[in-house]
């Protein structure tokens, strides 16, 4: 959430930040265009995956952030 949004505009919605999950199925390390959950995989694109989180942690050593998954669903 951006709070500078949200107290500019009190519209929660649009303060919200989103990114979807994806699978970085083109092995590149980035976040790329990429497949929805519904569509078949292509290895030149991620693969989005049709899941929430039910809590985030951050590793302190290098900073990557983890979230276990509270549904996933690939198709």
């Amino acid at each position: 959430m951006n709070a500078g949004i949200y107290e500019q505009t009190g519209d929660e919605a649009k303060a919200q930040g989103w990114f979807p999950i994806i699978i970085d199925t083109n092995a590149n390390g980035r976040s790329m265009d990429y497949v929805q959950p519904n569509q078949p995989v292509d290895p030149t694109r991620d693969k989005r995956l049709n899941a929430g989180f039910y809590g985030v942690g951050v590793n302190p050593v290098d900073g990557t952030i983890w979230a276990p998954f509270s549904v996933i669903r690939v198709m």
